[in-house]
């Protein structure tokens, strides 16, 4: 019987708070004369996993988004606000590239100092140090001060010394970036070793090709919470959609204008079924333009009063009546202000528009129900006012609930009440509304299909110099003028391989309407053995003059498709690019084969 893996990391409804002033005075003013003249930032808050034996675990997300926090609380340079954080054995940390470096004595005293204070038997110091040296490949710089080092020497060394004594757990923090290609890849080899070995990994990085290569596990970190946990591949895939997808509707032209041109209809991902309302608060014009915040939110439906919970991130708990949509709109973090616990509202690059709010209502009532909703909270400019909307399935399109008061409360926080109907839609009305929503969210031109194919046969793996084609299927739901697919191609170890379009050999597609094919013939097949990724993209015509980038993207399959490429030879390794190109010799006889005499004298 195996026995069952135990947490080498145990992370439980652990947050972290820091104190913010708005003016040097309140600092004096708290510790004389008492009282909260503070609010409370709360980098992290209420996060829990689980780091088992053996795992590799990545830390995904944007700046801010609390990993680092996160990391020194688990190695214990950070005391958490409240929860708890156990840690079952030996922790080697690399924070930062001069985390526990010496600047003024050279790399070979920080070795030995270094191994001295990590409690290593006297005996065992200079194999070991011998060992650091070799790993780091420094040279002479080794005697010279760490102050003449750079980033990248400076990452070599702390690596090699943060792993030397084999810890049970290693936890790294983006700082090989700062190294080379050929050190980060041995120094992921060794992770890769040390994790085999039954010991864990936490990797922080912005380059989810690395944490999709060393880690086996991923953590999307946002706004101090956690977003998703699970397989790293899905992780990694979620992740990278969703950061192309804002950074679209961010910078294209197109993908612009369309979002505003559709502002007030709902969106595919806006859309929920029966039993639940979808509200949101917007600023004047369908945009946020105020740092907001909001310390509660009552709903009235039909005189059932209830209170939406700023922390619940699901309806199915026990006891919950409504939640924020944290995950996809512009909630920010939690956020504790004037002595209230409140959540930030401000503009973000978040895929859906203000902040959105789940509440559940009672599915069997076909009659208007009569909704009001009372929101507290304060703002920065305290000039912008908020808008309560709410989702209309029947007409597709986001309806203002009207604002019957606004009144001060006292110390600038304000409570603003909407009211109105809500039109609940039964049975096969709702899903009948639903469906044209969903059909109408669908974008112009839809990628539905990713598939290679070797002689016909669909398959994923196939021989190094074996054509292949990978087929991109096609669903054009409106009239599209010019379209241009292309493929990305990655390595699994993150390497970029290749990128092309159909419009860069001249077929851009043109009057696209319904489905559609487009095959990618690789015929000669130049990969080498390895794993890829094949990431395709659909926009609105190449033309590396005019539209190029594209102006609008139509659709994304991030990492759609993986595929193996099998060595020709297994004794063979070809490297990236396997092809045989024409040779000239002059000067001496050639021949295909090994004459018999030159194998009997080699033999």
């Amino acid at each position: 019987m195996t026995e069952a893996r135990q947490p080498v990391v145990s992370v439980r409804d652990v947050s972290k708070a820091y104190k913010i002033y708005e003016r040097p005075r309140d600092i004096f003013l708290e510790s004389v004369m008492g009282g909260v003249r503070h609010d409370l930032f709360w980098a992290v808050k209420n996060l829990s996993f689980d780091v088992m034996e053996g795992e590799r675990v990545g830390i995904v997300g944007p700046n801010g988004a609390g990993k680092s926090t996160l990391l020194q609380m688990i190695t214990g340079n950070l005391t958490p606000t409240s929860g708890s954080v156990t840690v079952n054995g030996d922790v080697s940390a690399m924070l930062s590239l001069n985390s526990f470096l010496n600047a003024e004595d050279t790399g070979l005293e920080n070795i030995r100092f270094s191994l001295m204070i990590n409690g290593v038997d006297k005996r065992e110091i200079p194999r070991l140090t011998d060992e650091i040296v070799d790993f780091a490949e420094l040279g002479a710089f080794i005697y010279a001060p760490v102050r003449t080092y750079s980033s990248g020497m400076n990452a070599r060394l702390s690596f090699s010394i943060a792993t030397v004594i084999t810890p049970d757990i290693l936890i790294i923090d983006e700082v090989l970036g700062a190294g080379d290609a050929y050190f980060s890849g041995k120094a992921m080899l060794r992770m890769i070793e040390l994790c085999n070995a039954g010991r864990a990994l936490l990797f922080v990085s912005h380059s989810t090709s690395a944490v999709q290569l060393i880690c086996n596990r991923a953590i999307w970190l946002d706004a101090g919470g956690v977003r998703a946990m699970g397989p790293v591949d899905e992780i990694i895939k979620a992740y990278e959609d969703d950061f192309r997808r804002e950074e679209d509707e961010r910078v294209r032209a197109g993908n612009i204008k369309r979002r505003e041109e559709m502002r007030a209809r709902i969106r595919e991902e806006e859309v929920v079924g029966g039993g639940v309302a979808r509200m949101r608060l917007i600023g004047h014009g369908g945009r946020l333009g105020d740092t907001h915040y909001v310390r509660r939110i009552l709903v009235d439906s039909n005189g059932a009063r209830s209170e939406v919970s700023l922390y619940v991130d699901s309806l199915e708990r026990e006891g919950a009546v409504g939640r924020l949509d944290l995950a996809h709109s512009e909630w920010g973090r939690a956020h504790s202000r004037r002595g209230f616990e409140t959540r930030v509202l401000a503009p973000s690059s978040r895929q859906l528009r203000g902040g959105h709010m789940l509440v559940k209502v009672d599915p069997t009532v076909d009659e208007p129900l009569d909704l009001a909703v009372t929101i507290e909270l304060t703002s920065l400019g305290r000039t912008e006012q908020l808008e309560l909307e709410v989702a209309d399935l029947a007409s597709g399109e986001w309806r203002r609930l009207p604002r019957v008061s606004a009144d001060s409360i006292g110390d600038g926080w304000r409570r603003i009440r909407f009211a109105g109907e809500l039109v609940p839609l039964s049975g096969d009305v709702s899903t009948d509304a639903i469906d044209r929503l969903l059909e109408e969210a669908r974008p112009d031109l839809e990628i539905v299909g990713v598939d290679l194919f070797v002689e016909d046969e669909q398959t994923t793996i196939v021989r190094e110099r074996q054509p292949f084609v990978v087929t991109v299927s096609l669903d054009a739901h409106r009239l599209v003028a010019c379209a241009d697919v292309w493929a990305k191609i990655v390595r699994a170890d993150g390497t970029y391989i290749f990128w092309q379009s159909t419009g860069q050999v001249g077929r851009n597609l043109v009057d696209v309407h319904g489905k559609c094919e487009v095959d990618f013939i690789f015929d000669p097949n130049l990969f080498g053995a390895g794993e890829y990724d094949i990431t395709i993209d659909v926009g609105n015509g190449y033309d590396i003059l005019h539209n190029f980038p594209h102006s609008e993207v139509y659709d994304r399959a991030v990492n759609a498709l993986r595929f193996t490429v099998d060595r020709e030879w297994p004794i063979l390794n070809l490297g990236p690019l396997n092809h045989r190109f024409p040779v000239e010799v002059r000067g001496a006889e050639t021949s295909p084969e090994i004459p018999s005499q030159a194998l009997e004298t080699r033999a």
